[in-house]
């Protein structure tokens, strides 16, 4: 028996009682029997709601553990070429992943090593798509939980959260360089 089933029921005992709707008692069987019913329909829309985002966040987790496989399992070069980020010896552009030639690089700072692309404005392709889907699931849960609980006050924090993991992420593939 559901919670409105048995709200419902509740209601059929009362109106057996044969209390005159007109008498405070009456009123007061009324008034706490439709809000019992209220409840339990309540009730009922947020259990939805929770299985509902409950399998979002299971679909979110799987994505976040691909992800994880995928960032986890890269075996990242040395040496990127600046202009096509290609790993060795590129021959569109002439650069030459040649670790004893440090010296032959041109002015265009070809050849430089990964700690110095880290200090520069360089992301690998992961962190983007990461990073891409951190901030479309910040939204996403962002207006879940907001829509979900009403409590659009306090759930911008949200953004503050996200904003510290896709800073953790980026520290992440700093130190793998």
């Amino acid at each position: 028996m559901t919670i409105v089933e048995k709200a419902a029921y509740l209601k059929g005992l009362a109106e057996g009682l044969d209390i005159e709707n007109a008498s405070k008692e009456g009123k007061l069987w009324g008034v706490l029997c439709e809000l019992l019913s209220d409840m339990a329909h309540e009730i009922e829309d947020l259990q939805e709601s929770n299985l509902d985002h409950a399998g979002a966040l299971d679909d979110i987790s799987e994505e976040l553990s691909y992800l994880e496989e995928l960032v986890c399992d890269l075996d990242t070069p040395e040496t990127l070429c600046d202009d096509c980020q290609f790993d060795g010896d590129c021959s569109r552009c002439a650069f030459d992943d040649d670790d004893d030639d440090d010296d032959d690089d041109d002015d265009r700072g070809r050849g430089r090593s990964r700690g110095d692309a880290a200090a520069g404005t360089r992301r690998s392709p992961v962190y983007k798509a990461i990073s891409g889907v951190l901030w479309a699931l910040t939204f996403v849960v962002y207006f879940l939980v907001s829509f979900g609980t009403g409590a659009w006050y306090i759930t911008w924090l949200i953004f503050l959260m996200a904003t510290a993991l896709d800073n953790v992420i980026k520290a992440i593939f700093d130190l793998r360089r």
